[in-house]
């Protein structure tokens, strides 16, 4: 039986198409084999791969391009075949898409003459190389992780895969491919105080659990997860770089020993391009939100010499005054001081009580106000009492003998 697929790319430049031959356990492929083709692949992979031949063929002489979400698929692919004994073989290769094989390390890894084992990861390493240049450009683009996730699942073929990052020494989700499902994971673990990104974050090492209905490392979180997921095996990779510790990418599958070493060799190199890559993003938002503290600062230095000159007062009532506007109208300061430097001055609804913009905001006179006197003391008035006459007191009368 043969089943037909068809993918178009966003730009709609070369249409990616797959023919999948059953009976042959052959995939003939043509177009753009990129982002965009690579739910076809995969689903053609699949069809094949439950039917469990000992060979699948794949016919990509008439794929134009791969780029590393392309290749990817084909890992996967091939990973599946090798675990079962079986193998995966590109035939037919054009000029253009042989030199993107050499590049990437895989001309040995997808042989078109041979079948040759995955031999210590060699080959994957080059294409990780590839893939970390993709998760480099999606960081750029601020969803470094988000692809990171998506592409973990590709190469190894797992259920789900997710980041696990930290912040005041919580755990959090960063990214994953199935954000429910992980979630959950993360739930049943800070409810049962025991986990394996846990594990990996508290030891700094790579933990895995081959069969959740037998592990006794962590058996309260291991009958959680049984009952109330799907997921029958698990690994945690701890991420480093340049001595920064940078989370956890968390692998998850529903077949008991499904990470053997094959997988975790693939693994292992993933992670520890997402290090890096998780590491360049943190950079990324480091310069941009320190490009944005001075900018708003600029911003706020502005505001203040403009109050200052306007309203006559000191750079701190200044400050105080923005400051009290960005509480009432609840705004933040900086976007209150970018107002008030193009406007020249507070806006109407934004001083506050009356009497505290009377006061600090009045515009001041020309000259100095006049100094106050001495209040009058406190005290009684004085008694009434007829006023003395001018001139000398009359002479005390005579008493006569």
């Amino acid at each position: 039986m043969t089943v037909s697929s068809n993918q178009t790319s966003a730009n709609l430049v070369a249409p990616f198409t797959l023919d999948v031959d059953q009976a042959a356990a052959r995939i003939t492929a043509s177009g753009e084999l990129s982002a965009a083709g690579v739910a076809a692949l995969n689903d053609g992979l699949d069809v094949l791969l439950k039917a469990q031949p000992d060979e699948i063929l794949l016919d990509l002489s008439a794929v134009s391009s791969i780029d590393a979400d392309g290749l990817g698929a084909l890992v996967r692919g091939r990973l599946a075949q090798v675990e079962g004994g079986r193998s995966l073989r590109v035939a037919r290769l054009n000029a253009g898409c042989r030199q993107i094989f050499i590049d990437a390390g895989l001309s040995d890894l997808l042989a078109t003459d041979s079948d040759l084992p995955l031999d210590q990861g060699l080959g994957v390493a080059n294409l990780f190389a590839s893939v970390a240049r993709s998760l480099g450009d999606a960081a750029g683009e601020g969803d470094g992780t988000g692809h990171l996730t998506e592409v973990a699942t590709q190469l190894t073929g797992c259920l789900a895969a997710g980041i696990i990052r930290v912040k005041s020494e919580v755990p959090y989700l960063a990214a994953a491919s199935d954000e429910a499902l992980i979630a959950s994971i993360l739930r049943i673990a800070a409810e049962v105080g025991e986990g394996a990104a846990e594990q990996a974050l508290a030891e700094r090492v790579d933990v895995f659990a081959d069969d959740l209905a037998q592990d006794a490392s962590w058996p309260r979180y291991a009958q959680r997860l049984v009952a109330e997921t799907p997921v029958r095996s698990i690994g945690a990779y701890f991420l480093k770089a340049d001595g920064h510790e940078m989370g956890v990418l968390l692998l998850c599958a529903t077949e008991p020993g499904f990470f053997n070493q094959e997988r975790r060799s693939v693994a292992a190199i993933l992670a520890d391009h997402a290090a890096l890559a998780l590491a360049f993003e943190s950079e990324l938002n480091r310069a941009d939100n320190l490009q944005k503290a001075l900018q708003s600062n600029r911003e706020i230095g502005v505001a203040i010499g403009v109050l200052m000159k306007t309203y006559r007062i000191t750079d701190d009532q200044a400050f105080g005054l923005l400051r009290t506007a960005s509480q009432n109208t609840h705004r933040k300061l900086h976007e209150v001081a970018a107002e008030v430097a193009l406007s020249g001055e507070l806006a109407p609804g934004s001083r506050g009580p009356q009497d505290t913009v009377a006061a600090l905001a009045a515009p001041a006179s020309d000259g100095p106000a006049p100094a106050d006197g001495p209040a009058p003391a406190d005290g009684p008035a004085p008694a009434d009492g007829p006023k003395p006459a001018d001139g000398p007191a009359p002479a005390a009368p005579v008493l006569e003998g």
